[in-house]
This record gives C-alpha cells, structure tokens and sequence, in this order.
C-alpha cells in the first residue's frame, strides 16, 4: 500500500512538472517583443566540390546574396564524392531535400548545379538573366509573419496552419576551398551561406520555437516557412527581424 501511494504521489509530481514545463515557454514567449518579419525570396543551390560545372553557378549565388530581399542558400551534396574528391561540407541529408524537390517538380535525375528557386522552380542557375527571371516567376505572397529572438533561443508567430517552419543555420562565407584531387584538382572553389542544417521547430499553443546550441548560435539562421503538402516556400525571414 505505502509503495503504491508513493508511486501514485511520483506520477503527480511528474505531471505538475510537465505542466509547469509546458506553462514555462508561452509565459516567457508573452514577454518577448515580436516584430514583425521582413518577407524574403528563396534561391537554394545544390553544387558539389566534385563538380566540374557548379563554379559558374557558385558565384551567381553569391551576386544574389547581397541582395537584401534574397535569402540565397548552399547545400553541397554527396552523390559525386565517389569521382576522386570528397565533397568538404556535403551532407546526405541535401541530396534527399534535392531528391524531393526533384520528384514533385519533375527535374529528372539528380544532378549539380540545381537551383531552386521559392521551392517552386528549377533551374541550372549559370545564367543571372534566368535567374531573376526565374524569381519573377516563381515570386511568392508572403504569409504574414512575427519572430523574436532572445540569446538562443528562436520563436515564431504566424497564423496559416498550412504552413510549416524550418530553422535553417547556415555559414555567411565567403568560404573557399582548395581542390587536390579529382576533376577540379588545382581550383579554388568559393562558396556562400553554406548551409549546416536544417530542422523542424517546436510547437507549443501556436508558437513555434527553437533553441539553440552553443555552436548553433555562431551561425547565420533564417526560418523557411513551407507548405505542408506542396512543400512550396510561402516566405523565408532572417532570425533576427
């Protein structure tokens, strides 16, 4: 009897706590001054050091990140790794969001340069004419949005629940690095806003919030609102409004 009234009195203490937890995040979140977030077109870019063709694109991407209203992103890949160099920055989780947006936009084979513009477009990205035709087509009705950012941690507000927000952290460059080997063996290849990851964010009574880890908050983020089913970019905003 007198274990089964403390394991009863263990499961209340456990559910006051969660509680609490739970209570802890909208409080504080009241607190918070939100503003209101600047709206931002989405070029992503899928290269490869191991790629022969991808330079011309690089440096297009970067022209289009000093523009205050692109958020322009680097994803290297991992599926050219096996010709002789190993990509420095790829990971595999780029070449399964390539993969993606390949099948609902019917690209075909996977294959570098690719951008992707808005979630919505696909393009070689070595023509800058093409480019900012592409973000004319491809432009975007931003959803409004509110964030706030207190140390490490990031939240967002926004009321379309079809809407789905991910947290991508990213270096701002310019990032070069030397080729040894492989078919752009002797290069130097620069890049830009490579990106490190790209994650989901928490849900709690309608706020969306993310906390960073210490080697998180030393990098650039932004918040990429996309649409549940279609996975189309409604609107993309830096973390700091």
């Amino acid at each position: 009897m007198k274990n089964s009234i403390q394991d009863g009195l263990r499961i209340i203490a456990a559910m006051a706590a969660s509680l609490l937890g739970a209570m802890a995040l909208p409080a504080k979140a009241a607190e918070v001054q939100f503003q209101a977030a600047s709206p931002l077109q989405v070029i992503e870019l899928f290269t490869s050091q191991a790629c022969p063709f991808s330079d011309i694109s690089d440096k297009n991407l970067a022209s289009f990140a000093n523009d205050e209203g692109v958020l322009a992103l680097t994803y290297p890949v991992t599926y050219w790794n096996y010709t002789g160099w190993q990509d420095t920055m790829s990971q595999k989780t780029f070449d399964q969001r390539q993969s993606a947006y390949n099948q609902r936009l019917g690209s075909g084979w996977l294959s570098t340069p690719q951008m992707i513009i808005n979630g919505r477009k696909a393009i070689k990205g070595d023509d800058p004419a093409m480019i900012e035709q592409a973000l004319a087509e491809a432009s975007i009705s931003p959803a409004p949005v509110k964030i706030a950012r207190e140390d490490k941690k990031i939240m967002v507000r926004f009321m379309d629940s079809s809407l789905d927000p991910k947290l991508v952290l990213y270096m701002p460059g310019p990032i070069s690095v030397a080729i040894t080997s492989g078919k752009n063996a002797g290069r130097t290849l620069s890049y830009v806003n490579v990106v490190k990851a790209l994650h989901p964010m928490q849900e709690e009574n309608g706020l969306y919030f993310a906390t960073l880890s210490e080697e998180e908050a030393s990098l650039a983020c932004a918040i990429l609102l996309e649409d549940r089913t279609s996975g189309e970019i409604a609107t993309a905003t830096r973390c700091n409004p």
